[in-house]
């Protein structure tokens, strides 16, 4: 029988160096975001981040021409002199065309309750043998596979978790494993949990854990709080999504809260009774060095924005565009290894496009691939930032999925029956 406290049992996490954070030895400056709950509090402070150097290939690729009907394109890889006006693709044309996009290869699906790659799928899933059973599961670069069985249970690699949050009875009824994410390296998976009863015993597990498959450890570096058990309305947070930093040692966790969506970077050992610092932008994605976030989309006073946030003492911002400059709903911006940004944008509500822009104050975001209708509903770029995958809602209410690059290249994920339920990098 079950214990009725289900009460964890975590398991100290291993003794890692975090590098994005200064360390413990520094004095914390004001930080540049002034709490939400204070009327008074004085205005972010913007200060310009380092430069970013374009890391280009031996060999650049050839200058991509479009053909007729086609569009336009952006070459990433020519630097901003030769770049001169970006050009940008006519609404309800596409990019280029022909051959299935390379990064396909690195694309997982869910269909009918199968996971499986999706090079694996040219006729049907039907046809491939199924690497789990769900749709919430992560795939590592090295094949490791983490998946939410339809019995409720987490299993990795076909093994059930039982530890922390679960144990030997499994997972608690009111708790649900809602996202998974692998460290770069594989190491570490990340588990979103969330909890049908936020007053149930087992709601304190909710939040977000980090699991080592070597070593059976867990820790929870996350936890989420609820109306009546926190009194400042931004320490009310639920987690919804999170975001390895490229060295796996952090992760940047989007969580929900009265005042709307926060950032929230934390080390890979935080505890999760510590505090911790909730920046007010909606999205995030982490430089190649894991030293600062890209973050971008609304913020907490109702803007919409897309700036850069350095992972140092004073969180130090630097804003470079706003809807009002660029006349666009901007998120999910990151940047890209030509030094540039790109960004999902929707020019006008139920449609988007990827854009391109300088990361620098004052850029003007160009569209670069063809628009496509639908509400957003998860944005997931690939490591290289070559390409992006867009789940979305179309207005019939079903789920499609997009893969953008910003070349111009864009491309529907579709199998030769039925619908996608989830795509996911591996």
């Amino acid at each position: 029988t079950p214990s009725p406290s289900h009460t964890p049992s975590v398991t100290p996490p291993p003794t890692r160096t975090f590098t994005p954070f200064p360390p413990p030895t520094l004095s914390p400056a004001t930080p540049a975001v002034a709490a939400p709950d204070s009327p008074t509090a004085p205005p972010a402070s913007v200060t310009p981040g380092p430069t970013d150097t374009p890391a280009l290939p031996a060999t650049p690729p050839p200058t991509l021409t479009p053909r007729p009907g086609e569009g336009a394109f952006y070459n990433p890889y020519a630097s901003p002199t030769s770049q001169g006006a970006l050009p940008v693709a006519p609404a309800g044309e596409s990019g280029p065309v022909g051959p299935a996009l390379p990064e396909i290869n690195q694309i997982v699906v869910s269909y009918a309750g199968q996971i499986a790659p999706l090079v694996a799928l040219p006729d049907g899933v039907s046809r491939a043998a199924p690497l789990a059973q769900g749709d919430v599961f992560a795939v590592s670069r090295s094949g490791q596979v983490a998946a939410v069985a339809p019995d409720h249970q987490l299993y990795v690699d076909g093994a059930p978790l039982l530890v922390s949050p679960a144990s030997q009875f499994g997972l608690s009824p009111a708790l649900l494993i809602s996202d998974l994410a692998w460290s770069p390296d594989g190491t570490y998976l990340a588990l979103r949990v969330d909890t049908s009863d936020p007053n149930h015993v087992s709601a304190i597990d909710s939040g977000i854990w980090i699991y080592e498959p070597a070593s059976n450890r867990s820790w929870q570096v996350f936890r989420n709080t609820y109306a009546g058990q926190a009194e400042q309305l931004h320490q009310q947070r639920q987690a919804r999504g999170m975001t390895w930093a490229p060295n796996g040692q952090a992760l940047a966790i989007v969580a929900e809260t009265p005042l709307g969506l926060a950032t929230v970077p934390v080390p890979l050992t935080h505890d999760a009774n510590a505090w911790v610092e909730a920046l007010p932008y909606a999205s995030a994605t982490w430089t190649a060095d894991s030293q600062a976030l890209i973050v971008s989309g609304d913020t907490w006073d109702g803007r919409n924005v897309v700036g850069r946030v350095e992972m140092d003492a004073a969180w130090t911002y630097t804003e470079y565009t706003s809807r009002p400059l660029s006349g666009i709903q901007a998120h999910s911006a990151a940047l890209l290894p030509n030094g540039r940004l790109a960004l999902v944008g929707s020019a006008a509500p139920g449609s988007l496009a990827l854009y391109v822009m300088p990361a620098m104050p004052g850029g003007q975001p160009v569209q670069v691939t063809r628009t496509v209708s639908g509400q957003v509903l998860r944005v997931e770029w690939n490591a290289s930032r070559s390409a992006v995958l867009v789940t979305l809602r179309d207005a019939a209410g079903a789920t499609g999925v997009w893969l953008l690059r910003p070349d111009g290249a864009a491309q529907p994920i579709a199998l030769s029956e039925g619908t996608v339920s989830a795509a996911r990098w591996r």
